[in-house]
């Protein structure tokens, strides 16, 4: 039951559109509504594995509820932690429930080709698909950005059901976004086995790279000259325990566009100390497989772009999270 729930979810979470409600609203109701339905079909369903959730994981969510007793549970602290919490149980759901994963790509592929498909007509044609209070085209996704930071994190999955996946970095240069260019390099090292195909792959990365290099110059430059200062001068205010949850948001208006930027100043250098060592215990895990390329897409795009900051990308984010936790767990039945 599990299965055929997350299927819905990882299909319908990044092409589900709605009017008369703003974008991030919109999405948030649908990832609670998802986890709920989530939960009552884990209800109905026999765990397949036994799993024990890596100590670096729950000791990011133990700091977030320290973090909001320290700043005197704020309610937009609360908000956030609440989110964190969600999502750690539905990882959980899908840690010990979901099947075979390969059953799942063709899923998140069709969910890709309908949101290019639309992005495509968006750009070529008209924006059939306004989103309240923003008129960017961005397929389903809202806005080119976020579609194309989506499009990023599943080229691995995309590419091991069909290597046509390779025409979405030549989306990304119609779109003038990076982030899939720079994942595709990833796939392909982990991906392609014949030294040729490899290298055809890599050429079309950079020679996308060099088309967009005056967006990527730029985009570097806001990010190194304008944004991350100011967000390391705040945050070393609150060095240790940082500024609270939600708090970058609030108190900086614009997204961080790095995880460990957003971690230091939410939670401290402890937020950034328990990730790395989050990741260094799962160091192990990485192998040349789809998931670890999808994993390591993740990380690379979450060190430029604010891919973890959008909703609609959390069930996404959850599954390559939970099978690249659970890729060594024997099932149990």
């Amino acid at each position: 039951m599990v299965d055929i729930v997350l299927k819905l979810l990882l299909l319908i979470s990044p092409i589900a559109y709605t009017t008369g409600m703003r974008i991030d609203k919109f999405e948030l109701i649908f990832f609670h509504l998802g986890i709920v339905v989530l939960f009552l079909a884990s209800l109905l369903d026999k765990p397949k594995r036994e799993f024990t959730m890596p100590k670096g994981i729950i000791g990011i969510l133990l700091l977030c509820i320290v973090s909001v007793f320290i700043h005197s549970f704020q309610i937009l602290s609360l908000g956030v932690l609440l989110n964190i919490f969600i999502f750690f149980v539905g990882l959980s759901i899908v840690c010990k429930y979901a099947g075979d994963p390969k059953q799942f790509y063709k899923y998140i592929t069709l969910a890709v080709v309908i949101n290019c498909g639309i992005w495509l007509a968006q750009k070529y044609w008209f924006n059939f698909l306004p989103f309240e209070n923003n008129p960017l085209s961005g397929g389903l996704c809202g806005t080119t950005p976020r579609l194309f930071n989506y499009l990023a994190i599943v080229m691995p999955i995309v590419f091991s059901v069909s290597p046509l996946s390779l025409a979405i970095p030549l989306l990304s240069i119609l779109g003038g976004q990076y982030a899939p260019i720079v994942t595709s390099g990833i796939t392909v090292f982990g991906a392609l086995k014949l030294h040729r195909d490899r290298v055809v792959a890599i050429g079309t990365m950079v020679i996308g790279c060099i088309f967009l290099y005056s967006h990527i110059f730029e985009s570097f430059r806001v990010r190194s000259q304008d944004i991350f200062p100011k967000a390391i001068t705040e945050a070393a205010k609150l060095p240790l325990i940082g500024h609270g949850l939600g708090a970058y948001y609030q108190q900086m208006g614009n997204d961080s566009f790095n995880i460990f930027l957003l971690l230091g100043y939410d939670l401290g250098i402890l937020g950034v100390f328990i990730l790395g060592y989050a990741l260094w215990e799962s160091r192990k895990l990485f192998k040349f497989d789809v998931i670890s390329m999808s994993m390591i897409s993740v990380l690379a795009v979450s060190m430029f772009d604010y891919v973890i900051e959008i909703p609609r990308l959390w069930f996404t984010l959850m599954f390559v999270i939970a099978v690249f936790l659970t890729q060594k767990t024997e099932e149990v039945c």
